[in-house]
């Protein structure tokens, strides 16, 4: 199962006077959920796809026609707005989607496009998170874990090798409760290393990847998105 959360708010492009959804942005013609959604080309025919999506009629629309036009044979749009963060965003996906939680689960978020994606192995009880080099010059490979950790930065893709573990590592009202009173940030900080220390004591390793650097877009930010529609990548 893959989950694309795509119901934030927006808030630093809104700042800068887009007000286009992030994900409906133009971008070589297409757009960039079309991208984002083309890095799992491989896998249209036999997984089933999760989007989170802002609970208005034109964006279930565009994805749905999105989907259809990519040939995305199994897919679920769940509605969902004011959840703060891709974390409880993926818990409600979790907890409302048509598809059984017995299967493994690949989050990724809606602002980055993969080529030369691949799929980690189904290994039991791992949690895989991907990463991209923070410096040009780095150790030889291959890296350790916590080499990894330490010389790379998050590439918004996780791999959890059953989601119904996922709902049982997330607590919702922990969630709510760090949010209420440090905000948004401090909740998706404090819920990351929480859910992943919470995996770790259902007995789940960590394997952490490092991916080459020009086989990631990042358009999280209105500047990257900018610096991408000057720049030509491989598509």
């Amino acid at each position: 199962m893959i989950v694309i959360p795509a119901a934030g708010k927006g808030s630093r492009f809104k700042a800068q006077g887009i007000l286009t959804p992030k994900f409906m942005l133009p971008l070589y013609g297409r757009t960039v959920f079309d991208f984002v959604l083309q890095s799992f080309a491989d896998y249209y025919a036999h997984e089933d796809f999760v989007i989170v999506a802002a609970d208005r009629r034109e964006d279930r629309a565009f994805f749905e026609s999105t989907m259809n036009v990519h040939g995305v044979q199994s897919y679920d749009i769940i509605p969902a707005d004011a959840l703060p963060g891709m974390i409880p965003a993926v818990h409600h996906a979790l907890t409302h989607t048509r598809f059984t939680l017995d299967q493994p689960l690949l989050i990724h978020v809606a602002d980055v496009y993969r080529h030369h994606f691949d799929m980690p192995r189904p290994n039991t009880n791992t949690l895989t998170a991907d990463f991209v080099p923070v410096a040009t010059r780095m150790p030889k490979e291959p890296l350790g874990p916590w080499e990894t950790l330490l010389w790379g930065k998050g590439a918004g893709c996780y791999h959890i090798s059953r989601a119904e573990d996922f709902v049982r590592a997330y607590e919702p009202s922990r969630a709510k409760m760090i949010h209420q009173i440090f905000g948004e940030k401090a909740m998706e900080a404090a819920e990351g290393l929480g859910t992943v220390l919470r995996l770790r004591a259902q007995g789940y390793a960590l394997a952490p990847r490092m991916i080459p650097l020009h086989h990631v877009v990042d358009c999280g930010t209105p500047e990257l998105y900018r610096a991408i529609r000057r720049t030509e990548f491989h598509r």
